[in-house]
């Protein structure tokens, strides 16, 4: 895990836990900062795109009617259908909504990718922009291209030699260490409370709508519910997830190694009462992620999962 903080002075300062080169795959991560040429290029406002749209834009749904029915509006807005996506199908990752289809005979569609707001804001750029929508998902296309290029005003890295392979939902996601992701999740929430239109607009929507960003059970949800307009949170896929503060600057990413979600809760409690990022009610909020229990078949508890903080390190800037 990597959390950086910025002072008054704009100078960066990082805490290292783990390994302090750690890497990985942006995934799911990347929306808010996929979604800001959406803003930023005038696509929203000329398909008339709401904060809960940008919203799904930036999220990793679940699948519920709240969430397909405000895609189906962007769609809609676009003129095309939902076969236009190329995320592909799967079934809700709300139980509820999954069930319901389940129960019904039914079938899962696009519009139940939990990465369908994404790929239908990608689809308003390359509208917006007179691009040829086919192959907007290819690395060499010019939206993915877009992408790259507003990536360069986040990270220290420049986005062209950054490795980039295929993420779940189709689109290119980019090779970086959790300390580069840290830094650029606190970047944009600085710049987002500075009032800078594409960060505040993007990161505004999330904080204002995080059930349309997540979906019930997901840590991200949980912190955001809990920061109640103070914290931003957004989970990637294999146990990674970026929490952000606008106001106090600072952000953190955190990656649990074997890519399972069942660290994520603990691990991030830990290191939030390590630093003292959080305020006593947020931490109340957060309880039931701090220490789940584990469970056996028979239903007896056998045991918990907890946090350990050990070995954080402080890192200048520079190192």
């Amino acid at each position: 895990m990597a959390v950086c903080r910025t002072d008054r002075s704009n100078a960066e300062h990082f805490h290292l836990y783990g390994d302090p080169a750690a890497a990985t795959f942006w995934r799911s991560a990347l929306k808010p900062f996929q979604a800001l040429p959406v803003v930023e290029d005038g696509a929203a406002e000329a398909f008339g795109f709401d904060a809960e749209h940008l919203a799904l834009a930036c999220g990793s749904h679940g699948g519920r009617r709240e969430h397909t029915d405000r895609v189906r509006e962007m769609m809609a807005a676009l003129e095309v259908d939902e076969d236009a996506l190329h995320c592909g199908p799967h079934l809700p990752y709300d139980a509820e909504a999954a069930l319901a289809i389940e129960c019904t005979g039914g079938r899962p569609g696009r519009l139940h990718n939990n990465c369908s707001g994404k790929h239908a804001a990608m689809l308003a750029l390359a509208a917006h922009r007179g691009w040829d929508p086919d192959g907007y998902w290819r690395l060499d296309h010019p939206l993915q291209r877009r992408i790259r290029a507003a990536m360069a005003k986040w990270i220290d890295s420049e986005p062209a030699k950054l490795r980039w392979e295929t993420d779940g939902c189709g689109v290119p996601t980019p090779f970086q260490s959790l300390r580069e992701m840290a830094a650029a999740y606190a970047r944009l929430a600085r710049s987002a409370a500075a009032g800078e239109l594409g960060p505040a607009a993007v990161v505004g929507a999330m904080m204002a709508h995080p059930h349309l960003t997540s979906s019930s059970g997901r840590e991200a949800l949980a912190v955001m519910r809990a920061g109640a307009g103070r914290l931003l949170a957004k989970e990637g896929a294999e146990g990674l997830l970026c929490v952000a503060a606008p106001v106090e600057a600072w952000a953190l990413a955190l990656k649990i190694e074997d890519g399972s979600r069942r660290a994520v809760g603990p691990a991030l409690v830990a290191v939030l009462d390590d630093l003292g990022l959080v305020t006593d009610a947020e931490r109340r909020v957060l309880e039931p992620l701090a220490e789940p229990p584990l469970v056996s078949t028979t239903g007896e508890t056998v045991g918990a999962i907890r946090g350990v903080t050990e070995g954080g390190r402080d890192h200048a800037a520079a190192g």
